[in-house]
């Protein structure tokens, strides 16, 4: 096929194509997200665990002043770490409405083009019985 009746078959309303090209976009942004969310992961639990290790040594040193202030930063941490998850579930699940909803319409064009295949497969079926009794008529 080449790109010029691609881009008709992408643009035409009827098309699996146009259809089929959203699910695959769909499918590579939620492979992106989830990579993005494991770099978030991996940052975080680094950085809370030199908060932690920070904390500890305040802690033991008698620093109370300091390790209150090192907790207070590791819960707003710990906050941010939650509504970037939170952030990442919504999104997941607004890609799989969307991934749903392109199928949804996959689903519908197949349908579309099945009734219209039953339809031509009628008319051949009619075509071919009128070839036999004009055979038969004729013959």
């Amino acid at each position: 096929m080449n790109s010029h009746s691609f881009a008709e078959e992408v643009n035409d309303p009827n098309s699996i194509e146009r259809d089929r090209i959203p699910v695959l976009k769909i499918l590579a942004e939620h492979d992106h997200n989830t990579g993005r969310v494991h770099e978030l992961l991996c940052h975080a639990r680094n950085q809370l665990s030199e908060e932690f290790d920070a904390w500890h040594r305040a802690h033991v040193t008698g620093e109370d002043d300091r390790s209150v202030e090192i907790l207070d930063r590791m819960l707003e941490h710990a906050k941010q770490i939650e509504a970037d998850a939170l952030v990442y579930e919504l999104t997941t699940l607004g890609l799989l409405i969307r991934q749903v909803a392109a199928s949804e319409r996959v689903a519908q064009a197949t349908a579309r083009m099945q009734t219209e295949l039953q339809g031509v497969l009628v008319e051949l079926k009619r075509w071919e019985l009128r070839e036999r009794l004009d055979g038969l008529a004729a013959g």
